[in-house]
């Protein structure tokens, strides 16, 4: 699997969790609900894997998910709950590259360094878990002092913004917000995913300063209008007024901004709300914050009441509470955490008779989504109870809503009669499924019809709620359907739920208007995100041209709860063709991920234009706070102050600019001339080094320089990767000829350098030449030598051979003799030598008979080999061995009785006496004694 990067904890990361060695026995802790604490290192994120082909329309755009990721991991016996944890985003960006290469997808995360995510790195956690607050299993007073001590802390520690941005995401004003409803959004940078800080709609500078002591928050599902880009949101509180309503133009301007709510007793706990181009739909339902009930009845803080009626407000989208009023619609207790689409209903002379929306309805509050703290060893409290789950349920469709799964979650249409003051329900689905997604390019459209959604997993008891494939659902059918059968009167159900199809013929209808895409078995996915085509193109198509993406991860990498290779782990991002949903459609293209991805909750796609949007916007910003750059920013700096008047009157200017270690100036500085991320990367060539540097001190060079070198060649390898695989050549060819600025004088010292290092290649050369030409000049010697050798030990061999033969008597007749000629012994052969005078004569002066030139000159050779061997006295021969030594065969005693020598003999008996010769000198003795 491509990587060209790597993951690690963050420096400023202080909390250090000890790896497990067991699972996690909470079941939103275990599995891939468990935390991942690394985060990818530089900004460049990890090169993926891509099975199958991106669609072209997705380049250089990115998805972001997020989701709840404990940075304080609770202990076993404490309580938790699937809402809790600091958030973490997600994201796989869609390199833009050039569009005749295949998109390069590139992964990153990212903690939202939140204000909440920055005390509790430094002291624990911030707040009371909703896993305390939701359970019914402690005293009051536990969970007073819990509460108690947790604001105290806050307080203590000046924590102003409880928002920890793990539940949703959008986009406003260039930017990209992580939201979740307890606090203000966090703004983030793409592709990055970096924190950049809180934003609360501060453009608007006529808009009155916000009031300390309110709670200022943004629900965690804000709404925008497609058709006027105004965003529209709320914030439920804790206390009075419960709710507050707010809308903002797209340029900023606050039009409605912080309005109260009348009509809510309580505090209640609200996701998610709808609006039309007219109006917003807010809701009250019996999930409610009361700790009075809790103490009186035992029941938890967050409870909900299944003897309460649901109730929505229908309120003018700029609402005013001075004088606007809230028209309040009852209904069956139900609670919703999702909406899907939502509409004005208008009569054939164009009046808004009924406002409609679509949701995702549940007969209470999930009870599987609240599996809190361990009652006993290895058991959670809250969830479904062991009867619920062995009840048979009730087929929705015919408004039987007291016999349904009362945790299932069905899509379902809600009519507000304008006139008549009622609701109508209509089960749209009878499969349950959540985190419903549309094209939002046509939100509000009445005519809308597709709806997306995760399919929910069969549930079982302890486990925490997931979801195992995705639906797509032709909900305008239904209620074009139920229209007809309004129209006929053929409706089935009572009260509210007259407005029924029946649950047979909706069965019937989804075999036609449902698909289903199961992921497999032991795979989990999460929210599915659709992308419009038309967004893309600026076209119009179809509703359901585009992409739908989601998260996938095979839980067969996990070993009964925890992970088996940490190193080795693997999510998907599938990308789906939304036209083709069903379980005979594959994905179009599969991104492999070389990284666990927690299971979390909504994401958003950021298109290409928005990201450069989000960058053009941070420049902006840098260059306007350096205009800004005041003489305040300038104090403790090297400058000099003129003024064009002696006496100073005119205005005053700085000469120098800060020369000290600004660094809130250094890093806008940076952003401003930051190179846009769209461009080619072989054009700005930059590249962030995976490699951390630790350097225990500061001041060891040595320790200091490696570590900075380790990285830049880490960075250097990542580059002339990259450069190789786009296709460029990182060698220079053999004909490269760069052109240099040197002096004649430095040129011609260079070519000496070049010619003496020639002559002394070609010297070198010719001396190994030589060396084999001795060594092959040596071997043909030995290799003579030892021929020779050979010859000759074979004629002495020979000569033995025919001597043994002539002894014995058999050589006359032997026809065979290879030497066909008479040999002398050595004996009488010496002989005659010996009786040979001077010129080869006898004593008599005649030769002897036989002899000859020849003769004498063989005697002589003869004489020679037995003196010094066969072919002369061999080089470095030794002289005076024992073999020579007993040698006397050269002896004569005439030559020794010479009268030098008696005369010295007796000299050295009588003395010097009668003027006898003196002894030899040494040298001369020496040399005498040689020839002897």
């Amino acid at each position: 699997m491509a990587s060209s990067s790597t993951s690690a904890i963050a420096p400023d990361i202080k909390v250090r969790t000890k790896p497990r060695t067991k699972a996690h026995p909470h079941p939103y802790l275990t599995g891939n609900f468990y935390p991942v604490f690394e985060e990818t290192v530089g900004d460049d994120g990890i090169e993926c894997e891509v099975v199958g082909t991106i669609p072209e329309t997705l380049r250089g755009s990115q998805y972001v998910r997020t989701g709840p990721n404990s940075l304080n991991v609770p202990k076993e016996a404490e309580g938790h709950h699937w809402f809790d944890g600091e958030g973490m985003l997600h994201g796989v960006y869609f390199e833009p590259g050039e569009p005749s290469k295949a998109i390069q997808p590139r992964y990153m995360n990212r903690w939202v360094r939140s204000e909440v995510f920055n005390k509790a790195n430094k002291y624990g956690a911030m707040d009371v878990s909703l896993g305390l607050l939701m359970s019914k299993g402690h005293s009051v007073l536990t969970l007073f002092w819990h509460m108690f001590w947790f604001r105290i802390k806050a307080r203590l520690l000046g924590l102003k913004n409880s928002s920890n941005g793990n539940t949703a995401l959008t986009w406003f004003g260039s930017r990209l917000l992580a939201l979740q409803e307890a606090g203000k959004p966090h703004e983030t940078s793409v592709p990055s995913l970096n924190t950049v800080g809180e934003y609360y709609f501060e453009e608007d500078a006529t808009a009155p300063v916000p009031e300390t002591r309110r709670h200022h928050a943004v629900t965690a599902h804000p709404k925008i209008d497609p058709n006027t880009g105004e965003i529209i949101f709320f914030a439920w509180l804790v206390e009075a007024p419960y709710m507050q309503y707010s809308v903002v133009s797209a340029d900023g301007k606050r039009k409605v901004w912080e309005q109260p709510i009348p009509g809510y007793s309580k505090a209640t706990m609200t996701h998610d709300f709808a609006i039309t181009p007219t109006y917003s739909i807010l809701f009250n339902l019996p999930y409610t914050i009361d700790g009075h009930n809790h103490a009186k009845n035992g029941k938890p803080i967050f409870a909900f009441d299944s003897d309460v009626r649901s109730r929505f407000g229908i309120i003018p989208r700029y609402f005013d509470a001075t004088k606007d009023k809230v028209q309040w619609f009852d209904s069956l207790p139900c609670h919703i955490f999702h909406t899907a689409n939502s509409w004005d209903e208008r009569d054939s002379e164009g009046n808004i008779v009924a406002v409609c929306m679509t949701a995702c309805r549940s007969a209470r509050f999930v009870a599987d989504v609240n599996l809190w703290e361990p009652t006993r060893a290895n058991e959670y409290g809250g969830g479904k109870t062991k009867e619920e789950y062995e009840t048979t349920y009730a087929t929705p469709g015919s408004g039987r809503y007291d016999q349904q799964d009362p945790d299932a979650t069905y899509m379902t249409l809600f009519r507000f009669d304008l006139k008549t003051g009622k609701t109508q329900l209509t089960t749209l689905s009878t499969v349950s499924a959540e985190f419903p997604m549309i094209n939002y390019d046509r939100y509000m459209d009445p005519q809308l019809k597709f709806v997306y959604g995760a399919a929910v997993a069969p549930a079982s008891p302890g486990s925490g709620f997931k979801f195992d494939g995705i639906i797509k659902t032709n909900y305008g059918a239904v209620n074009e359907q139920k229209r007809q059968m309004v129209s006929k009167n053929e409706t089935v159900g009572q009260g509210e739920g007259a407005w029924e199809i029946g649950a047979s013929r909706l069965q019937e209808m989804e075999k036609t208007i449902s698909s289903v895409h199961k992921f497999g078995p032991h795979i989990f996915g999460s929210e599915p995100l659709f992308v419009s085509k038309s967004s893309l193109d600026g076209g119009a198509g179809d509703e359901d041209d585009g992409y739908l993406l989601v998260y996938t991860y095979d839980e067969r990498q996990m070993e009964q709860g925890l992970v088996k290779k940490d190193k080795a782990q693997v999510t998907e991002l599938w990308i789906f063709d939304a036209k083709k949903i069903g379980q005979d459609h594959e994905p179009v293209a599969k991104v492999k991920i070389p990284r666990r991805v927690p299971y979390g909750f909504h994401g958003l796609w950021v298109s290409k234009e928005q990201i450069q949007q989000n960058q053009d916007l941070r420049r902006r910003r840098a260059f306007e706070n350096e205009q800004q750059l005041t003489l305040e920013d300038l104090e403790g700096s090297d400058t000099e102050m003129l003024s064009d008047n002696e006496d100073g009157s005119a205005d005053i200017f700085t000469k120098q600019k800060v020369t000290v270690n600004n660094e809130p100036a250094l890093r806008r500085l940076c952003e401003q001339i930051a190179l846009p991320t769209d461009i080619p990367w072989s054009e700005t060539q930059s590249i962030t080094s995976s490699v951390p540097v630790h350097v225990v001190d500061p001041d060891d060079d040595l320790n200091r320089e490696v570590a900075f070198y380790n990285q830049a060649l880490e960075a250097a390898v990542q580059g002339r990767d990259r450069i190789k695989k786009e296709g460029g050549v990182f060698e220079r060819p053999g004909d490269y000829f760069a052109e240099m600025i040197k002096t004649d004088d430095h040129m011609a010292k260079i070519r000496q350098k070049l010619l003496d290092e020639n002559a002394s290649i070609q010297a070198s050369e010719r001396a190994k030449a030589q060396r084999e030409l001795k060594k092959f000049g040596k071997k043909v010697q030995t290799e003579k030598r030892l021929e020779r050798e050979k010859a000759k030990a074979d004629a002495l061999d020979k000569i033995q051979t025919l001597k043994k033969k002539r002894q014995g008597g058999d050589s006359a007749g032997n026809a065979d003799d290879e030497f066909d000629v008479a040999l002398a012994s050595d004996d009488d052969e010496m002989k005659a030598y010996k009786t040979a005078g001077k010129g080869g004569k006898n004593q008599h002066g005649k030769r002897p008979a036989g002899s000859s030139s020849t003769t004498e000159s063989r005697g002589k050779r003869m004489k020679k080999d037995q003196k010094f061997g066969f072919g002369g006295k061999k080089r470095f021969g030794k002289s005076n061995d024992a073999n020579s030594s007993a040698d006397v065969s050269g002896f004569n005693v005439k030559r020794n009785k010479s009268t030098s020598f008696k005369a010295g003999h007796k000299a050295s008996k009588g003395g010097a006496k009668g003027g006898a010769k003196q002894r030899p000198g040494k040298g001369r003795r020496q040399n005498g004694a040689g020839r002897k």
